[in-house]
């Protein structure tokens, strides 16, 4: 062994160290450059679709998503006095009988060119579009309103329509046309609202949430809850029955619907997931527990026995 081959040795282990050490440097480099990309992709989009719709009558307002510039109260829901046009089911509450609405959001153009709003309308009504106002004007009976023609580039433009009824029936129907198509309705393609302007629709989910789990089906929705207002008030379809509380003894135990009827509310952190359970948290103290129980135990009945299957195949 020559003098130098431990140097050399001690030399290629440095190397070696450090060539692991570029090599784990750069994988976690690219897995924050991974997770950075992972967070962009997570961020919301700046325009949701829908425009912003708020609803003013009698001391009431709602604002809530909209997927078009639409108001029709009158019974044959016609937009332009011949063609019938059904109701879209997003819309879930607005107030009774609005007296007056105002549409915000923004219109997506979709080339480069002149374009030009016209309403069949029945009251005052102004438009705004890219910061310019288009339109201001009124009408006691239904007619068409022609907005000043505007140029917009290709994208998003700021859309403001303000109604006020002063006639009954209370109509507006937005159309417009561009450089390369002729009128037709303005599209849910084409409407936008920015994403921090999102009205909260919780009471929307709630409503939902107690329909398609049946709790409807036993107890009523709060007093003063919004009506329907820009599209005509439908009857609720009826809720399918809920189970039936008359068979519990022979179901459930009374230790478990005990603890259930005292358990607390969970604390949720932002990122953990929710129990499966679809019952609120009573929060019951234990006593009053025991009492709701033992009174559903006293009202149980026995379950039905079922026909044998004999007399099912004599029939």
């Amino acid at each position: 062994m020559t003098h130098f081959e431990p140097i050399i040795r001690a030399s290629w282990h440095l190397l070696l160290l450090i060539s692991f050490a570029l090599l784990g440097a750069s994988g976690v480099s690219a897995q924050v450059d991974a997770f950075e990309e992972l967070d962009e992709l997570d961020e919301l989009p700046q325009y949701l679709p829908g425009v912003i719709a708020e609803f003013h009558s009698a001391g009431q307002s709602v604002r809530q998503i909209e997927a078009d510039v639409w108001l029709d109260e009158s019974p044959d829901r016609s937009l332009d006095g011949a063609r019938a046009r059904e109701p879209s089911a997003d819309s879930q509450h607005t107030v009774s009988s609005p007296r007056t609405v105002r549409w915000s959001g923004y219109l997506w153009a979709r080339e480069n060119g002149p374009f030009q709003l016209e309403l069949f309308t029945a009251g005052r009504v102004k438009v705004s579009l890219a910061g310019k106002q288009l339109l201001d004007a009124h009408c006691d009976q239904p007619r068409w309103l022609a907005c000043e023609a505007i140029e917009l580039s290709f994208g998003y433009h700021q859309l403001e329509i303000d109604f006020e009824s002063t006639a009954a029936p209370a109509r507006l129907g937005a159309y417009w046309s561009g450089p390369s198509f002729t009128l037709e309705p303005i599209g849910s393609q084409n409407l936008f609202h920015a994403t921090d302007q999102t009205p909260d629709n919780t009471w929307d989910v709630g409503r939902l949430l107690s329909r398609g789990l049946r709790c409807t089906a036993c107890h009523q929705a709060a007093e003063g809850e919004p009506e329907h207002g820009n599209r005509t008030a439908q009857a609720e379809p009826v809720t399918l029955p809920a189970p039936a509380l008359t068979h519990l003894r022979e179901n459930l135990r009374s230790e478990w619907l005990v603890k259930q009827l005292t358990q607390p509310a969970p604390l949720w952190s932002t990122n953990s997931p929710r129990p499966s359970s679809h019952l609120p948290a009573y929060e019951l103290d234990e006593s009053d527990a025991q009492d709701i129980v033992a009174a559903l135990w006293q009202a149980s009945m026995p379950s039905p026995k079922p026909e044998s299957l004999e007399a099912q195949l004599d029939e």
